[in-house]
């Protein structure tokens, strides 16, 4: 399923996206909702928003910490629970497969 989100619905990181994401597949979200990454694509834009976010995030909360190392922990969170980019999906786009969200 290819869902088009704005801007709002992604811009405050994974959990949010996610949630958005469900929201408009019409998927009810609670408190106990459980997202896995595997089964959600993003367009690019949509990432390089999560980098932005995550960038600044940790130089607010983590400010001893160097460009290097925020570099590597925003990477690595996106490798660990990112959606990966599909690039034939347009601008503000997610495709969702089945068991992208459980209990």
């Amino acid at each position: 399923m290819i869902l088009k989100l704005d801007e709002n619905d992604f811009s405050h990181g994974l959990v949010a996206t996610y949630e958005n994401a469900a929201r408009k597949a019409g998927f009810p979200v609670t408190d106990g909702s459980r997202y896995d990454c595997r089964h959600i694509c993003v367009a690019d834009n949509i990432q390089d928003t999560w980098i932005q976010y995550y960038n600044a995030w940790m130089r607010e909360h983590f400010p001893n910490l160097s460009g290097i190392e925020i570099t590597q922990n925003v990477m690595a969170l996106l490798l660990l629970s990112g959606g990966k980019v599909d690039r034939n999906l347009k601008k503000n786009e997610v495709s969702i497969d089945a068991g992208f969200i459980g209990k």
